[in-house]
Formats: C-alpha cells, structure tokens, sequence
C-alpha cells in the first residue's frame, strides 16, 4: 500500500483586499470519517483584528470532496478559537471553543471570560444542527470561577463515551499549569457527566513531577481513559479505569529522557489509544539548540501491565529532521499508525533549511513492530518559511484516506505587498494492488490522469472505492474491469490495458471541478458479485472524454488487485 497525493483543500473564507493583510488558519484541525470531511480555520486576522473561528465541512461524493456547510460558534462575538479541537465519528462532530466568552483582549477579568465551550453537531439528513452544548462544572482552585479554563482543550469523542479537557483550569504546582478532563456517556440518547479527573495540585507518590497541562491531549475508549500532560519539566501521561466508584488511576508513562531545567520534552502532547495499545507523541517543543530529538513511544497492555514496546525516533537521523516536532499529532487505527512532523525541514537557502512539514505512515508488522512505509510532504512551495503540513492529522483507513492540515501555508496576492497565510488541507489515497505497465494520459487538466484502488479488498466489506483524479473537469468518465492486457492504444485516444470481456462499471458520469470522479463498487450487484469473487484478479482503468491535442478520448493508468 502506498500514498498518493489526491486532492487539496484550500479557502480564503475571509474577503482580501489588495491593502490589507489577512492572515487565516484553515487546516488548524482536520479530521474525517466515512462520508464527512471536518476543516477548521481557527479565526485569523484582518487589518489586525482577530476574527471568530470557522469549521468548514466537506462532504464525499462521485465527484469529489466538495463544500457542504460552514459551521460557527453558536453566540456570535464569542467564538474565539472555535475548532480548537475536534471529534468526528459518523454523523456526530464535537468543536471546541476553549476561549468563548473572552470579551477583548485586555479586559478586565470576569468569571467566564475564556471558560470554554464545547458544541455537539449531529447530521440530520439535510444539515448539521447543534445538538448539545457543554460547559465546565469545576471552578479553578485559583480564581473561584471559571476564568481561563479553556474548556475545551482537547476533545475525544468515541461511541457513547465523551471525553473533555479544561487544562488550565487548576492551581499551579510547581511548574507548568494543572487541569480538569470531564467524561460524559450517552444514556437513552441523552449525554450525562458521569465523572472527572484531575490533575493532582499537591506532591502526590504515584507522580515523579506535576502534572503541567494536565488534558493537553486526551483519548477515551470504552472504561479507559488516556490523559496526556506535557508541560512539566519533561511530560508524562497517565490511563485512568471507570470503575462503580468513578475514574481510578490506572497507571504512569514517563518520558524516555530525564526532565532538565530548561528542557521541555512534551511527552503527551498527543496520544492515541486502539484497544490494548497506546502510541504517544513527544515533539520536544520548546528546544532552542540545533539538537532537539522528538519521538513517539508505542506501549502495549501484556497480562495487565502497560509494556514500552517500541520508541520510533528514527526521524531524527535524518537531514533537519532533529527539529521536525514528529509526534505533534497521531492517530492509531489496529496495525496502521499515521505521525505529523510539523516542522521537518528542507534544504533551503540556509544550514537548517526551511520548515515545510510532514507525514509519517506506519504499518505493524508480525514481529517487527511498527514500520515506516512512506513519506510524504506537499509538493506545492509555501510562500513563507514555515508551512506546516502535519499539524494536524486524520485518516479513515478503513476508506483507505489520509488527511493533513497545514494552517501555515502562505498564499501570493498579486500585485499587492503581502503575502497571506491562508492554509491548506491535503488529501492522500492509500492505493491498493500494483499499476501494470500502462501510462496513463497527459490531459487538458495539464496532468496525467491517474487512477487508485482505495478501501477494502475483502468483498464481505464492500467497500473498495475506485478514485480518477487529474481529469478534464465537465468530461464524462466511466470505470472498467476485465483481465489485465498489454496496452491496445484506442483510435480515438488513450490506450486500454484490459483484455477479455471488458466490463463496464455504473453508472458513469461527469467530471467534477476538482478534476474527480468516484465509484464505490457495490458488490451485490448481480454481475459484480458473479465476477468479482474472491481470489481473483482483475484490472482496473478509467476512460473519460477529452477533446484536445487531436483526440477525442483519455485513459488513466490500469491497477491491478487481488480480492479476498
């Protein structure tokens, strides 16, 4: 299986005047699932006034991911940083807006300025609505209110079960900031809080340090609960178990290096649970040196007892990869694991080069663990120093998709002074099967159009997915299958690499405007179902119209795949 790029998401949600300088967020956050594609622009700024933030929703069809609806903070004037944090998981999406009720900045205090908000949205056939809003419960040990909680910091949304971080919402001790994490469950199709931790605000014997930041990231599966708290000298995270007496503490992870003055490792700036295993993210964030070595720790639950298993540190051998902040953000899915590495450099006009990001995919493999299987950074050159595509990470690997944000791409305005960091959000394919020896066709799109093999290849899933890119947008487009062949160029255009009875896949179709088209292959339809058995193999192409360069037709490259 390998990556390929598929698509970018770009916006300028906010109007561009050739005298201005507008600065926006888009792909602070993303995260996807199934049909629905989440895009955060966290609130940036024009003519230095700071705007509330926007979370952008695409949805999946035959001709790509397009615009489906843009969702705000529900009481205007208080949405800052709404999209801070989010879950998607079917027709549910939880945002966070860790600094509503903050009136100006350099107000004077009151109680609920910066207390957080968390808002629950629900598709309901036509549109997403909220559904349900959640608040902070527990007053700050310091203020007597909720001043500055930031409700919200960090969002886990899994079944039934919520889980919601307020981590700057306790006492200081001794460095770093505590923090709250809020679980609710879902009984009757009503959420209820059912329970909190917090970070201990006194010495305790089970913690070798504070708990700095106490919910900067957190995961919640089932009665498990994963708290990570990265702002102490070096950073640690802890597992909580739901018990009939409430959250009790399960065990500690501390980070592979010891804590030094000065030293910030961020152990727990993410984590991932996935059943008995736990990937954690330590991008080492606040190092100034030229050596700052960031890691991810993959530890396994093994006869009741959490085990360090794995350390993936690899990046750090490689050129300017000493900086890269690898494990910013992750996700665990069974034996895939995907990494953003922010800041990963490339060479550019001096010694350290520029940062342009990265993401790392992984694959457990029997006996080796986790393994690297590619790469991947945006071909496309930022304007600015600094993109940062990895940021944010989502896959859905069950439709074989990988999502990265990168908030800090910078956009030309021709002809005026500045450029604007818009952001950006790129989509890559996980391809299945093997390309034959079949070219694919340079288009009026000015690519070659390209076809992969994304999804399950069990039939029983029936979810395999075909996916056409770099077409001619308006040209109709069709899917075939048959036996793989030598390449038979076709007299109006293109060349099929199929031989045998060639079969025709429905419906076929228009080219979107991205340049996309789609098709979900049903296998219950009667002629799939008798062709498309498992064990067999067969080749996949696209053919589409376009009318250029003295031809009539195109052809994408041919995939050839083995069913299970």
């Amino acid at each position: 299986m390998s990556l390929g790029f598929s698509q970018a998401i770009e916006t300028q949600n906010v109007q561009l005047d050739l005298n201005s300088e507008a600065v926006s967020d888009f792909g602070f956050e993303v995260r996807v699932d199934g049909e629905w594609l989440a895009i955060t622009d966290r609130g940036g700024i024009v003519d230095g006034t700071i705007q509330e933030g926007l979370v952008h929703v695409y949805r999946r069809g035959t001709d790509g991911w397009t615009p489906f609806q843009v969702l705000r903070s529900p009481q205007t004037g208080h949405g800052w940083w709404f999209g801070s944090s989010m879950a998607l998981e079917g027709n549910q999406l939880l945002i966070s807006c860790p600094r509503w009720g903050w009136v100006t900045p350099g107000a004077v205090r009151v109680p609920y300025s910066g207390s957080g908000r968390v808002f629950l949205f629900a598709f309901d056939g036509t549109q997403w609505g909220l559904t349900d809003t959640f608040r902070p419960t527990v007053p700050s040990y310091q203020y007597g209110d909720f001043y500055n909680a930031h409700f919200g910091a960090a969002v886990a949304l899994r079944g039934d079960r919520i889980a919601i971080s307020a981590a700057t919402s306790a006492v200081p001790y001794p460095q770093g900031t505590e923090g709250v994490v809020y679980t609710y469950k879902r009984v009757n199709g009503v959420w209820e809080e059912d329970g909190t931790v917090v970070g201990p605000g006194v010495p305790d014997p089970r913690f070798p340090a504070s708990f700095g930041a106490f919910g900067r990231s957190i995961d919640i599966e089932g009665d498990r609960l994963v708290v990570g708290a990265p702002a102490d000298l070096s950073g640690m995270v802890s597992t909580w178990l739901r018990t009939p007496n409430g959250w009790e503490f399960e065990q500690v992870f501390l980070c592979p290096y010891p804590g030094i003055v000065g030293q910030q490792w961020s152990f727990g700036q993410s984590v991932s649970l996935d059943h008995n295993v736990l990937a954690i993210g330590m991008p080492r964030l606040s190092c100034w040196s030229t050596n700052c070595p960031s890691l991810v720790t993959i530890e396994e639950l093994q006869h009741g007892v959490w085990q360090r298993t794995q350390v993936l540190s690899e990046v750090n051998s490689e050129p300017y990869g000493n900086r890269a902040q690898f494990g910013y953000e992750l996700q665990l899915d069974g034996d895939w694991l995907v990494v953003g590495a922010p800041r990963m450099r490339w060479g550019g006009l001096n010694v350290n080069g520029y940062e342009r990001g990265q993401i790392r995919l992984y694959k457990r493999l029997p006996g080796q663990g986790f393994v690297l299987q590619q790469r991947f950074h945006n071909e496309q050159l930022s304007f600015g120093p600094n993109a940062t595509l990895g940021n944010s990470v989502s896959a859905d690997f069950d439709r074989g998709l990988l999502v990265g944000g990168d908030s800090s791409f910078t956009y030309p305005l021709p002809p005026g002074p500045y450029n604007h960091g818009q952001g950006i959000t790129l989509l890559f394919d996980m391809q299945l099967g093997d390309d034959l020896a079949c070219p694919a066709s340079y288009n009026t799109s000015g690519h070659h159009s390209h076809l992969s093999v994304v999804g399950s290849l069990n039939r029983l899933d029936n979810q395999l997915t075909l996916h056409a890119t770099h077409l001619p947008p308006g040209q109709l487009a069709m899917f075939l299958y048959g036996s793989a062949g030598a390449p038979l160029p076709l007299p109006t255009g293109g060349q099929l690499c199929i031989s045998g009875p060639v079969n025709r896949l429905q419906p076929a179709g228009i080219v979107g405007s991205t340049g996309e088209r789609l098709l979900d292959i049903d296998f219950t339809i009667p002629r799939e179902a008798a062709n498309l058995i498992a064990g067999t193999t067969w080749a996949f192409q696209a053919w589409h119209r376009d009318y250029a360069f003295q031809s009539f037709t195109s052809t994408t490259n041919a995939v050839s795949v083995v069913l299970e």
